[in-house]
């Protein structure tokens, strides 16, 4: 069967079929879908505003629907075999940003996403790609390494470098034939989360975009419901919470260590009143490019930051500390070439079962911890505390 023609803008959606049993494909239906877009249902063909499709049963769960006045094929999935029932329509389709002056690329690139229910949006320079992204916020932005007027990589520091834009937004960079290492790492290094090179693997693409924007929508929607740091982007004192909550049940039920490291800078009076945006500004930024993808790292006051690791005991909690204390300290010193000292607090369970401690216990642990390195003056040796339980006497 040919590759299915992607409906006009206009009336792209994304489906999904649910089927019954029935005769064997291919089988041809008639049945009526109403307008306006937004109020997809299944009635009879007299119905009032509704235009009457074919569907077509191909075999392999693929089904497409077409209307008299061409608007189609659009291929869905079915997830039983046979007769259609009702369709019904799905969240928001991602919106996919493609920047590329190639024309054959970015068809390419459309022909795979809009039948598989993403709404695509074109830019041919970097010029125009960056005033796109930055008016309409797409969820996902796939932009070329040779552009007109720039390149791909430049493009994606500029979009990076935004606060309305963000770490949030998934970028891949897309290029005419496979990247070489130092191209991946030039990629990583300008904020891009992904590497495409072409031609692609249609199946592969569509899973990886489809995961991908549920990662931007789940984003999203932690910054709606006012747990994300707007400053930063990292986890506020809300978002941490229920994020410890959610670790905790997890190390809970794996038997799984778990530890909690909290860090702030060392500022003088006059530091903290002058200074203080741009170095939370290179904490936030370090953390984001330091932390692993399991972490969760969140701010919890003017300059305290926590970072929640799973499977992390003691022994890696220190470890993982002096990590992204050195990261931290070198992004600082790159941004106005002094060194940030730091002091920093933390708790760890080998076993979050065997050993009663939440993941909110830990936090507040933690925090007492680095009240106590801050105890320490400028020891610098003793920049790190272990949380110490008070022992009492009898």
């Amino acid at each position: 069967m040919p590759h299915p023609v992607a409906p006009s803008r206009h009336t792209t959606r994304a489906l999904k079929v649910i089927c019954s049993t029935g005769p064997t494909p291919p089988v041809r239906h008639r049945f009526s879908i109403a307008f306006p877009p937004n109020h997809l249902r299944v009635g009879n063909a007299s119905a009032s505003g509704a235009r009457t499709v074919r569907v077509r049963e191909h075999g392999h769960g693929l089904v497409s629907i077409k209307s008299p006045n061409g608007n189609g094929p659009l291929s869905v999935q079915r997830p039983q075999p046979s007769g259609i029932t009702a369709v019904t329509e799905h969240r928001r389709p991602p919106v996919v940003l493609i920047v590329d002056d190639q024309e054959w690329s970015t068809r390419s690139l459309e022909s795979i996403l809009a039948p598989s229910g993403f709404a695509v949006m074109r830019s041919y320079t970097a010029r125009k790609g960056l005033e796109r992204a930055l008016t309409h916020f797409p969820d996902i932005v796939i932009v070329d390494v040779e552009l007109p007027d720039g390149n791909g990589y430049e493009l994606c520091r500029q979009l990076r470098q935004d606060v309305k834009f963000g770490d949030r937004t998934p970028i891949l960079l897309s290029c005419p034939e496979r990247p070489t290492r130092q191209q991946r790492l030039e990629a990583f290094r300008a904020g891009a989360w992904d590497v495409i090179a072409y031609p692609v693997d249609a199946e592969e693409l569509v899973l990886k975009l489809d995961a991908y924007a549920k990662a931007k929508y789940e984003a999203d929607r932690m910054q709606d419901a006012g747990l994300i740091d707007e400053s930063t982007g990292l986890y506020n004192l809300k978002g941490l919470q229920r994020r410890a909550d959610e670790m905790s049940s997890w190390a809970y039920r794996e038997n799984a260590a778990l530890a909690c490291v909290v860090f702030a800078p060392v500022l003088s009076a006059q530091e903290a009143e002058e200074a203080l945006p741009a170095l939370v500004g290179a904490v936030s930024k370090a953390l984001r490019a330091a932390g692993r993808t399991s972490d969760v790292i969140g701010r919890l006051g003017q300059s305290e930051f926590a970072v929640l690791a799973p499977s992390t005991d003691a022994q890696g909690a220190v470890k993982l500390a002096q990590r992204l204390a050195d990261v931290i300290q070198n992004g600082a010193a790159s941004t106005d070439g002094k060194s940030m000292e730091l002091r920093a607090g933390y708790d760890a369970v080998a076993n979050a079962r065997e050993t009663p401690a939440t993941a909110k216990e830990l936090l507040r642990h933690a925090t007492m911890a680095l009240r106590k390195s801050r105890a320490n003056g400028h020891d610098r040796t003793d920049w790190v505390s272990a949380f110490e339980p008070r022992t009492t006497t009898s």
